[in-house]
């Protein structure tokens, strides 16, 4: 990941954004700093396992949604506002005036020229402490006194320092080993022969991390091989290696495991964005001392092989953070997927086993007629049940047949029998009767359930929030609504459409003080080939914000028929021909049904959908409809796609992961 000889290559590419003005500093969410200049903005994610620094420019999607996230933290967290008081009263109108690192470590300092009350010029330092388990971010004043801090560090959590407002700044414990870029071509000579890994080179000089240290191994492998190394051309070619990388002179490298693990990153690429690719060694190849030379080991054995990820080169230094960066949020994209996914399942399998004890019932009540015709035998042959018998065989009334065996009560008479079986009867048939009605609520749930685990395995970013906070609504998180699933919202926004005419946002009925309304989902936005819009919802609350409030009562409707899908809008009354043929080729790929060849697609106006009270979000009714039956053309919906307006650059993957070739499946939504 990240070391000090990134830092120093990432500082030394931060240049164009010196010298400008910051206007806005934000917590975009629990673990990452936002600063936003005139240039553009600068990110500190201060994760705990791969804490990163990079910079963007002003016109990136990527800035833009970290702002939208940033709106929506606040919102959902009143706190934050107060926690990032003392940062925006100290760095927001201050000047961005130069970078420094502290001893080749994970560790730099922005200053930041900024006035005081009196007109004072001064100059604060935002200090990075990039260090797995220990990120955090502080602001310093020109004495060493801690103004703000990311996360505190109490004197119960540290033996060594002790970070808190109003406290003093203690760097971190400094490096024993010698900076690396200050060691002469005969150091490093020395020092690398004396390796005999990639790990070792770990230990050559301060700033040489494990990604770096595997990029450098590869790279001298070479110059290792044989048993007769010289030690002149070893260490110019490191040190070439090494100050060409922190000088931006050869691309940095990102590379993003097919199957998951640990991102590379490194301003050093290997020799190879194929990987690395040596001659054999012979089998027997020992030195003196009987100890295998150093290059028989795998140039890149600490890493997964390179071939299998496809090392993605990058001109600068802060792409191939921002690039890691975007890896990690898919990966805890993938992650909160997964998570959410389980949590229906749990729900599934509840349903399920309950079905299964309902059709039981149900089963038991077409049964109970036998408890029924049990009680009238009873009645009409009470004269021939002896007293106290436990059982009593008798014949069908008025039909020939073999007699019946009845089970009796030995302490009751035939009249107290015949009630028992009758009051057996009926609970029954009372029970099958609920229980038939339980099943219908039970499939409409599943049908609802399999709305959300497609939204889940369709979706990204923004997406995945909003499937979060419908099941968080919906009493599916363990954290169920004070009012029943779908009563209030969803009818709101049946009655907010009604009568409307207009594709444009509803005005709010009663102002609470000066709170804003809330944001609506924002669906996919497409151009047909014709150039007319069409809108795509991509899950249950996009689908009820596109269907009764965004769209005009005159637009065109389509939903795949029958199954769990997405709600598509052309924006027109009479689309031509091509245009209603993508859009229903759109509602049918965002379906549960686009594998499945052809796809029967229902065809309406806006104004003939209804929800019914009190429904699930995304449960719709509709009349007037007409049926297309379509195949999807994967290419051609995809043409569409390319296109989209309003996607999010978090839900994107990432260039230069897998082998950049974008995954279908998982840029749906």
């Amino acid at each position: 990941m990240l070391d000090g000889l990134g830092i120093a290559r990432l500082l030394s590419e931060l240049t164009p954004h010196l010298g400008r003005k910051i206007y806005r500093v934000e917590f975009a969410d629990p673990r990452t700093f936002l600063v936003v200049h005139a240039g553009g903005s600068l990110v500190f994610f201060l994760d705990p396992q791969t804490p990163l620094f990079f910079a963007m420019a002003p016109e990136e999607e990527l800035g833009k949604e970290l702002l939208r996230r940033a709106q929506a933290v606040r919102k959902e967290i009143p706190q934050t506002s107060a926690r990032l008081l003392p940062w925006r009263r100290a760095l927001e109108g201050g000047i961005l005036a130069r970078a420094e690192q502290l001893a080749r470590d994970r560790v730099f300092a922005l200053g930041v020229e900024v006035r005081s009350q009196t007109g004072e010029r001064q100059l604060l330092r935002l200090v990075a402490e990039l260090v797995p388990r220990y990120a955090n971010l502080l602001l310093v004043d020109a004495k060493g006194g801690i103004l703000a801090v990311f996360r505190p560090v109490e004197a119960g959590m540290s033996r060594y320092r002790r970070l808190v407002p109003g406290g003093r700044y203690t760097p971190p414990p400094p490096l024993s080993l010698p900076d690396l870029l200050h060691l002469t071509p005969a150091e490093l000579a020395a020092r690398v022969r004396a390796s005999r890994s990639a790990e070792d080179l770990r230990k050559v000089g301060a700033g040489i991390g494990r990604d770096t240290a595997c990029a450098l191994w590869s790279h001298l492998a070479a110059a290792l091989r044989g048993p007769d190394v010289d030690e002149v051309v070893l260490g110019e070619r490191a040190y070439r290696l090494l100050h060409d990388a922190v000088a931006g002179k050869t691309p940095a490298a990102f590379a993003a495991p097919e199957a998951g693990g640990r991102p590379y990153l490194s301003p050093l690429c290997p020799p190879s964005s194929e990987g690395p690719s040596f001659p054999p060694l012979p089998a027997e190849d020992e030195n003196a001392r009987g100890e295998k030379h150093p290059a028989e080991v795998e140039p890149l054995a600490c890493l997964p092989p390179a071939t299998s990820f496809g090392c993605a080169e990058t001109p600068t230094m802060h792409e191939a953070v921002r690039r890691t960066f975007l890896y990690l949020q898919k990966s805890r994209s993938d992650e909160r997927r997964a998570r959410l996914l389980r949590r229906l399942e749990e729900r599934e399998e509840f349903l399920a086993l309950q079905r299964r004890e309902l059709e039981r019932a149900v089963r038991e009540g077409e049964e109970a007629e036998h408890e029924r015709e049990a009680g009238e035998l009873l009645l009409a042959y009470a004269m021939h049940v002896p007293s106290g018998a436990a059982s009593v065989l008798l014949p069908p009334p008025g039909e020939s047949g073999e007699p019946r065996e009845i089970l009796l009560d030995p302490a009751l008479d035939a009249a107290e029998n015949a009630a028992r079986y009758f009051a057996r009867y009926r609970k029954k048939k009372n029970a099958a009767r609920h229980a038939a009605q339980r099943i219908e609520e039970v499939r409409a749930e599943e049908e609802y359930l399999a709305s959300l685990r497609f939204a889940l395995l369709t979706g990204n970013g923004r997406d995945l929030d909003e499937v979060e906070e419908e099941m968080r609504a919906q009493g599916l998180l363990g954290r169920r609504a004070s009012r029943p699933p779908g009563a209030e919202g969803t009818r709101q926004i049946a009655e907010g459409a009604a009568g409307r005419t207009q594709g444009t946002r509803p005005k709010t009925a009663r102002k609470d003080g000066n709170r804003k309304p809330e944001p609506l989902p924002q669906p996919l936005r497409l151009r047909s080939s014709a150039g007319t819009e069409i809108w795509v919802g991509r899950n249950n609350a996009q689908n009820d914000a596109l269907t009764f409030r965004l769209a005009d009562r005159r637009d065109v409707w389509l939903h795949a028929r029958g199954i769990p899908g997405a709600h598509v809008v052309v924006r027109s009354p009479n689309p031509d021909p091509a245009t209603l043929e993508e859009a229903a080729m759109l509602a049918a790929y965002f379906s549960t049904g686009r594998d499945s060849g052809s796809v029967a697609v229902d065809v309406t106006d806006v104004r003939s959908v209804r929800k019914p009270r009190g429904a699930r979000p995304g449960f719709v009714t509709y009349r007037n409809e007409r049926t297309l039956h379509v195949t999807v053309d994967v290419e051609r919906v995809w043409r569409l796609l390319e296109h989209a307006a309003g996607e999010s650059a978090l839900s994107r993957t990432p260039p230069g992961s897998e082998k950049d070739v974008p995954s279908r499946e998982k840029s749906e939504g």
